[in-house]
């Protein structure tokens, strides 16, 4: 999976590379970090598969992490961010449990977004670095006006 995925980001990307005339960008993030648990938990190798394969092909990524813990990886999120870090790559937040915005209360989005944000923060600022990137899971912003207008409306 990882390989496939990989190859497509670069099929996407070889066509802005090639372009000289214009300066043309590509966003490259991996959501869901510290990993996904496809078949086994390997966030380690996982995280070391891509980080090399971003080093080889020279380009840089931000990834998107779930704080909370239960997830595959959870455990070693503050080597894994640091990986990242060393590599020198950005990290974002993805929310702390991955939870569908859609599908809660702003005060309870909110509360997931803060400890997320908080977590993020403390291993980030051990590094001097601070928290800038956010994407909500699924990439849902809210299914109502109340949401998209409420305190998140920045992320």
């Amino acid at each position: 999976m990882t390989k496939q995925l990989l190859f497509t980001l670069l099929l996407v990307a070889t066509p802005v590379a090639a372009q000289t005339r214009r300066d043309l960008r590509v966003a490259v993030t991996f959501d869901d970090l510290p990993a996904v648990a496809v078949a086994r938990c390997e966030p380690r190798a996982l995280n070391a598969r891509l980080l090399e394969s971003l080093k080889r092909n020279k380009m840089p990524a931000v990834a998107l992490v779930v704080t909370g813990p239960g997830r595959c990886g959870g455990d070693q999120l503050n080597s894994i961010v640091d990986m990242w870090l060393d590599a020198g790559h950005d990290v974002g937040s993805h929310t702390r449990s991955h939870r569908d915005f859609n599908n809660m209360t702003l005060s309870a989005f909110t509360a997931d977004v803060d400890a997320a944000h908080e977590r993020l923060s403390q291993i980030l600022g051990r590094r001097g670095k601070r928290l800038e990137y956010f994407r909500h899971p699924m990439l849902h912003a809210g299914d109502t006006p109340a949401k998209h207008q409420g305190p998140l409306e920045p992320l």
